[in-house]
């Protein structure tokens, strides 16, 4: 069953739920139930205790073999399409495809969900992940209230394990009913920080250092759960012409980084640098895209999933060695982050 985001932003938290959920044989959960949250901070720690645990980084490990087993395919459901479906919208009953990592090998375990603008009454509508078999293959089924689509965005994540999640926008162009996907967005390796400072208070930040030359401001009280998010936190810079990222279409950045675990930034988000491997002059600015993901916003602004955004803008060092973003321009998203002149 479908269910309906009534509020986006009510899923701020909903990331690091994810995460905090195993891997492989956890309770399969509608990312959108806002109860969910109440157990946000349920770490099995006592709330009552004074001194405050200071957190590290806990890296980036492999998560045991997958034991859950892959959601069953549906049974052909047809293109019985609705009279009432207006001509400029499509039918769709189910939605598949195969999860492949940064190396092309098939991610089983995997989750694949996708969120569909239609139905009726039009509205934004986000499916129940799905699980991929061991092939990396899944077919997610579309209730009937949303196989009147406008337009679906197809989102590929690996709860617990280093792998950027990914948002594909779905060609519904050309094809009705059963739809496989001849290509899908990849699944991204991630990697734990080059150092690990100890952060005994939350709204302190400190500078962490991550692959590729990048260094991130880290503050945990901007998280939406500290606790949860910090350890796990990771990145990896990617070759903006790779294969699978599906986000970009055309206009690819210059550079491009990717971080886990995927979750908001609050206020001006994470200041960061970055080598100036764009060549350009002291005091020149770049500008800076983010990736849209679950209620992701830059200021008061809501980001769609899927949509490649350009939020705000670099400079570069006196020195010109780095581009700098900090203030407004901080990372207002731990999804990826794209660089251009």
């Amino acid at each position: 069953m479908p269910v309906e985001i009534a509020s986006l932003p009510s899923l701020r938290l909903l990331p690091s739920l994810l995460l905090l959920l195993s891997a492989c044989g956890a309770e399969e959960t509608a990312t959108d139930d806002a109860d969910t949250s109440a157990d946000s901070s349920g770490d099995g720690s006592a709330d009552s205790d004074s001194t405050a645990a200071c957190i590290t980084f806990a890296g980036s490990g492999e998560t045991p073999a997958c034991t859950e087993p892959a959601t069953a395919a549906p049974p052909a459901a047809g293109p019985a399409r609705d009279p009432a479906c207006s001509a400029s919208s499509k039918w769709v009953t189910s939605i598949a495809g195969t999860v492949l990592d940064d190396t092309g090998t098939p991610v089983s375990c995997a989750k694949a969900q996708v969120c569909v603008r239609g139905g009726k009454p039009s509205r934004l509508t986000c499916l129940r992940p799905v699980t991929t078999a061991q092939d990396g293959t899944f077919t997610i089924p579309v209730g009937t209230e949303v196989q009147c689509m406008a337009s679906a965005t197809l989102r590929l994540f690996a709860p617990g394990r280093p792998l950027a999640t990914i948002y594909c926008g779905v060609d519904l162009a050309a094809a009705e009913g059963d739809i496989t996907l001849a290509d899908t967005g990849r699944l991204f390796r991630l990697r734990a920080p080059e150092n690990a400072p100890e952060f005994c208070d939350d709204s302190t930040a400190q500078s962490v250092s991550l692959e590729g030359g990048l260094t991130v401001d880290v503050q945990p009280s901007l998280l939406s759960d500290a606790a949860g998010d910090l350890p796990l936190l990771s990145a990896a810079k990617v070759d903006p012409t790779a294969q699978g990222l599906c986000f970009l279409g055309a206009d690819a950045p210059a550079m491009l980084y990717a971080f886990g675990p995927e979750t908001d930034v609050a206020a001006d988000g994470f200041g960061f640098s970055l080598p100036n491997d764009l060549g350009l002059t002291a005091g020149a600015t770049a500008n800076l895209y983010i990736l849209g993901g679950l209620s992701t916003t830059v200021g008061t602004a809501t980001v769609e999933e899927g949509e490649w955004h350009r939020y705000g803008q670099g400079t570069v060092s006196a020195d010109g060695s780095r581009i700098v973003a900090d203030g407004v321009n901080g990372l207002p998203y731990l999804s990826w982050l794209g660089v251009a002149p």
